[in-house]
């Protein structure tokens, strides 16, 4: 194993396993006596030494080998955000957006630069991320997200970000087609498209054989669209928004109503 990569597993593994014990970089400090931004640092991109990384297998009540098994996990690489990150980031959509960012390879200048921040505003987003352990500060001052590969985002977080999402594509949706029934009443030429909706009883069998074909047509339409991305004119491309939601639900779901009886909304109060 490369010797770089491996050194990134043992210490996303130790991150792992302090979260997992509801330990701090403020307790780590302590036991190490040194700073918490040396702790950063050396869970981060300095190298960790042996020593301090024995003294912190014996606090953590674990071996070397119980180190390298949970090193060699298949979801050691796949880091989750802390609850105390998760509700942050849940609470603060701004920060949240400038991290994506982040993750997105943009410096926090470009960013500040593309959604006209103030100074003062930037300042005090990274000093919040940072706080949270959400940032790194490298060499030459360059700022990088603190996880590596981007967390998952799920939990508090992914409820409120998912709501977010389906309100800007619901008010998407609700301008668009009104122009498309505005075009049609007019007698223009309406594209093909639309709002589609279908609920139907089927089998879980059925119901999972159609979903990978379904994510299968998705990829190859983003695939098709990297291509004319690059072999087309700009002036020849147009936007294609696609966007569905894929459910299966029991029987006695009760908000399935929502979905199976759309056109019964003015009888309802």
């Amino acid at each position: 194993m490369d010797s770089e990569l491996a050194q990134k597993k043992i210490k996303a593994a130790i991150k792992q396993l302090l979260k997992k014990q509801n330990r701090t970089y403020s307790d780590l400090a302590k036991v190490w006596s040194c700073s918490v931004p040396t702790v950063k640092r050396q869970l981060g991109q300095e190298e960790l030494p042996l020593s301090r990384l024995l003294t912190l297998l014996e606090w953590l009540g674990l071996t070397l080998s119980d180190l390298h098994k949970l090193a060699d996990s298949e979801n050691v690489m796949s880091p989750k955000y802390t609850v105390r990150q998760n509700e942050f980031l849940a609470k603060n959509p701004r920060e949240f957006s400038f991290l994506m960012k982040l993750y997105e390879e943009l410096t926090p200048e470009q960013i500040a630069q593309k959604y006209k921040l103030s100074a003062l505003t930037l300042e005090k987003i990274l000093i919040q991320l940072e706080k949270h352990d959400l940032i790194r500060v490298g060499a030459g001052g360059r700022v990088k997200p603190f996880y590596a590969k981007m967390p998952s985002v799920d939990g508090l977080l992914g409820e409120v970000h998912l709501q977010r999402i389906i309100d800007r594509m619901a008010t998407f949706q609700k301008s668009r087609i009104a122009d498309l029934l505005s075009m049609h009443a007019r007698g223009l030429e309406v594209p093909k498209g639309g709002l589609t909706w279908n609920v139907s009883d089927i089998s879980e069998k059925t119901y999972g054989q159609f979903v990978p074909k379904f994510h299968q047509l998705m990829e190859d339409l983003v695939a098709a669209a990297k291509l004319e991305e690059k072999s087309m004119k700009k002036s020849e491309l147009k936007v294609a928004v696609v966007g569905f939601g894929l459910f299966l639900c029991e029987k006695n779901d009760p908000n399935l109503y929502l979905a199976k009886e759309i056109m019964d909304d003015g009888l309802r109060t």
